[in-house]
């Protein structure tokens, strides 16, 4: 049960963009700070066995890196020091994430990102461990295995990439979202495991069902491929968890805070990590000598590499300038309101003109958020408009209520929520400016024939 203490939120109370699927309760308050996200840890909410399924595990594999790091033979296992350690990273980076979960939009967007890059470099770390340990003999010293963990580096960069820019399309797009982060990182993992596939019975498909069955009972030609195969059991249980979100889909409230399906996809993913883990660690004692060992600075080279282009690819904090003078189309007339707070005003143009907009710093209405001046790169009626959900409004104007501040984001090149006063100068007239709001509501007003 939640803590009475915790001050927690239903899904209709939070942004669109912070809500799960059939989960209606249990929410964090948004755009807490992060003092505040961490003592969630310690409070029951619909994130804290996200966090801590992932947090656990992480401790444990970190445990056994500084380990096999004080082992005397820990230099001539570099493909495998690099692979454990992307082991701990990932779900170290995956629990942070979900308990930084609560921040404002850019907080919390690059927190899942890097929790995004410790993924896609586990996937890399795999990749090293796989070429060291666990490729088929017949396969070694071909052009497969030579351009393999090249193409793995590679396949990183992309991960965080297509990863990241999901996010971006979170709000008003979610399906195609949820398609790219998936992609994102299936894409990877079946890359990776081509090799596993060929010894685990080639690409047949009836061979390899055959072969999860008869793991189980440990009947296999090599010791490791059980394990490999509990491993892609484990990596399927993941995948249709993640893409699902059942069993909350079918009793919407209640698995909220135990038992949803982000919490099974945490479980299998750390038991498939595990089952992992071992395998390569049988493959590396039972073929040793077999398969020629990279050099450190090859491997710890890669592993950089991956790691410096997902870096790349998260940047430094964003940097702002204004945008100066920016077309708008005539008759746009925007409204901004809070709806907790009853406060609303709306500016209009009545001609076209070049039309400067800034943000302004707000600090006198919400300090905690860090206002500050942003680019505003694209501004057009297509982005701010939607149709849906019209509103009849004074003077032949009309209202479009959006159910989350997706369009905002699109037309101000900002994170939802993060609104400032949008400000214009038009020749021979006032200026006018539209005032800010807690971003829970946000609407659009345009002049607009019935």
């Amino acid at each position: 049960m939640p803590s009475a203490r915790a001050r927690l939120l239903r899904a209709h109370q939070v942004p669109e963009s912070y809500r799960e699927p059939g989960i209606l309760s249990g929410y964090r308050p948004p755009r807490s700070s992060a003092r505040e996200c961490l003592r969630s840890l310690f409070g029951m909410n619909n994130e804290t066995l996200n966090i801590w399924t992932h947090l656990v595990p992480a401790g444990y594999l970190l445990w056994l890196l500084v380990a096999r790091l004080r082992d005397p033979g820990a230099a001539a296992a570099g493909p495998y020091l690099a692979y454990l350690g992307t082991c701990a990273l990932y779900p170290l980076a995956s629990s942070a994430a979900h308990a930084l979960g609560a921040l404002g939009g850019r907080g919390r967007h690059r927190a899942f990102c890097c929790d995004y890059a410790a993924l896609s470099l586990y996937s890399l770390g795999s990749a090293l461990a796989y070429s060291a340990y666990v490729f088929p003999l017949e396969w070694v010293g071909s052009t497969f295995h030579d351009f393999y963990v090249p193409v793995a580096v590679l396949n990183s960069a992309l991960s965080t990439g297509l990863s990241c820019y999901s996010r971006f399309l979170e709000a008003e797009r979610p399906s195609l979202s949820k398609a790219f982060r998936t992609v994102a990182f299936v894409y990877p993992y079946l890359f990776d495991s081509i090799p596993v596939f060929y010894r685990d019975g080639g690409m047949d498909q009836s061979r390899f069902c055959r072969q999860l069955f008869r793991s189980a009972a440990g009947s296999c030609s090599e010791a490791s491929l059980p394990l490999h195969s509990r491993h892609s059991l484990c990596a399927l249980l993941t995948f249709l968890s993640f893409t699902s979100h059942l069993p909350e889909r079918l009793a919407p409230g209640s698995f909220d805070f135990i038992g949803h399906s982000h919490q099974v996809f945490h479980i299998c993913g750390i038991l498939g990590t595990l089952f992992q883990l071992e395998a390569v660690s049988v493959d590396m004692v039972e073929r040793r000598g077999r398969l020629p060992l990279p050099s450190s600075l090859e491997t710890f080279g890669s592993l950089g590499m991956g790691a410096a282009a997902s870096l790349a690819i998260l940047g430094p904090p964003p940097r702002a300038s204004f945008p100066g003078k920016i077309p708008l189309e005539s008759g746009i007339a925007l409204d901004f309101w809070e709806q907790s707070h009853s406060r609303g005003v709306h500016g209009g143009i009545g001609s076209p003109g070049n039309i400067s907009l800034g943000i302004s710093q707000l600090h006198q209405f919400y300090p905690q958020m860090g206002w500050e001046t942003l680019p505003i790169p694209l501004l057009s009626t297509g982005k701010m408009s939607n149709n849906r959900d019209l509103i009849p409004e004074k003077g032949g104007k009309r209202s479009c209520f959006l159910k989350n501040p997706g369009s905002l984001r699109s037309a101000l090149g900002r994170n939802p929520g993060n609104v400032g006063i949008a400000s214009w100068e038009i020749p021979g007239e006032a200026k006018h400016s539209l005032i800010p709001v807690f971003p829970l509501d946000v609407a659009f007003l345009w002049n607009s024939k019935p």
